[in-house]
């Protein structure tokens, strides 16, 4: 006699079909899957005193996903690797007086002339920038490198923004 309690089986019909792997290297744009080469895929750099904060965003979920399929390439670059003092300092005093301290130019600028060509696009976070919006998430996309300048303090010296023209974005 069979007992009603007994689960038998799936037969082998019934099982879900594997997915396909994908492609063995693929790069991923605003317009869809691309067959890689070094040459189209997109590479982000940050630019950041703090450049193991970043590790936890870039080596988790989506992101993980897209580096491991080498979809994008991520890199961080210290200024304060670009100093020449024993304290490695990235501040000062504004020019001219004021409150709070800013980030310096020199050691910024050669921090994004160590990984920036001419063909890559330098994008600086400041809260006098445009808000970023989607279609400048869509517009960047198409970028064969990015360069984030992340500031601290109260702002960025204005030579950084003179030097480098960077695109300036505001995220709120």
């Amino acid at each position: 006699t069979s007992t009603p309690w007994r689960i038998t089986p799936r037969p082998p019909t019934h099982r879900r079909p594997k997915r396909p792997s994908p492609p063995s290297r693929p790069c991923v744009s605003a317009k869809g899957v691309l067959e890689v080469n070094q040459s189209n895929c997109l590479r982000i750099d940050f630019v950041t005193i703090f450049p193991e904060m970043l590790d936890g965003f870039l080596k988790q979920s989506m992101l993980k996903r897209a580096a491991a399929m080498e979809a994008v390439q991520f890199g961080t670059v210290n200024p304060r690797d670009f100093t020449e003092d024993a304290r490695h300092t990235t501040d000062d005093r504004p020019y001219g007086g004021g409150p709070g301290m800013i980030m310096l130019a020199d050691p910024l600028v050669q921090a994004v002339e160590s990984v920036a060509d001419k063909e890559s696009k330098i994008v600086m976070m400041t809260p006098s920038g445009s808000q970023f919006e989607q279609a400048d998430a869509h517009r960047l996309a198409e970028e064969k490198h990015i360069v984030f300048i992340c500031g601290h303090y109260e702002g960025i010296d204005d030579r950084v923004r003179q030097l480098l023209k960077p695109e300036e974005f505001s995220i709120g």
